[in-house]
């Protein structure tokens, strides 16, 4: 009943979840499914994964060659490019490093493109590789498993202070990007939401709950005019009540002042 693009998002979400519950049973099916899913939405990055496996399953490299690429140009996805680098079943490391490259080379997809090609360079031991490209997402506050990668990195080539340094900047660094359906995170795509039980899109992002505190504390505060900043007070000593009958501490005790003495008092 919906009409244009949001009827076929929605549609092709619903199409796609049955694709994935047939893959296993039907792959006719759900390949099938997965393909007019993916007229409705070509980027749709769930749809596009059970058509490549059903494709490489059969044997038709070239196929699904044809739907990583075309996805990963419209929607890059650690997914996406996990499943290119083994769309040839048994092919080692160093071949698959290379297919992951020349996909990136096509479109480089950003982030999303500089980590998978490092993650493959690492499973290669291409260490210099590795390292050259995350090099230019590692000055503004690289996410976690960019630090984590380059702990590898590091201790690999026999650095074992950088590892752990780079490790303990991975503990607080930010998060990484997760599916996202209605603000509520989750590490596998849904179609629906979790909230309300509609169809609505589930976003591959860093969600917002996830980031710092302290970090959006600051961005906040940054944001808001001079003029309405207030100064940090010192916390103020609270005067507590003491009975009339409470004698207090005798005057020559260490030579404390009365106000000092209702102090000491109160806390002992």
């Amino acid at each position: 009943l919906l009409a244009g693009e949001d009827g076929h998002r929605k549609q092709a979400a619903m199409l796609a979840a049955q694709a994935m519950g047939l893959e296993d049973k039907d792959r006719a099916k759900a390949l099938d499914l997965a393909n007019r899913a993916l007229k409705f939405d070509a980027g749709l990055v769930p749809a596009a994964l059970v058509a490549a496996r059903c494709y490489i399953a059969e044997g038709s490299t070239r196929k699904a060659m044809r739907v990583i690429r075309d996805t990963w140009g419209r929607s890059p996805h650690p997914d996406i490019a996990e499943v290119c680098a083994h769309v040839k079943p048994g092919d080692g490391p160093e071949a698959r490093f290379e297919r992951v490259r020349d996909l990136i080379k096509e479109k480089d997809g950003g982030l999303e493109g500089a980590f998978a090609l490092a993650r493959a360079a690492a499973l290669a031991q291409r260490w210099d590789v590795a390292r050259k490209t995350l090099e230019p997402h590692l000055a503004d506050s690289p996410q976690a498993r960019i630090c984590a990668l380059m702990a590898d990195i590091e201790e690999a080539q026999g650095d074992k202070g950088r590892a752990r340094e780079w490790l303990s900047r991975a503990v607080r660094a930010k998060r990484d990007p997760i599916w996202v359906s209605d603000g509520v995170a989750g590490p596998r795509w849904t179609p629906v939401s979790p909230v309300s039980g509609e169809i609505v899109p589930c976003e591959w992002k860093v969600p917002f709950e996830m980031i710092g505190e302290d970090e959006a504390l600051t961005a906040a505060a940054a944001a808001r005019p001079l003029e309405t900043r207030k100064p940090a007070e010192l916390p103020r000593a609270i005067e507590t009540f003491r009975p009339p009958d409470d004698p207090g501490l005798p005057d020559a005790e260490a030579g404390l002042e009365p106000a000092s003495r209702r102090a000491v008092a109160t806390d002992g």
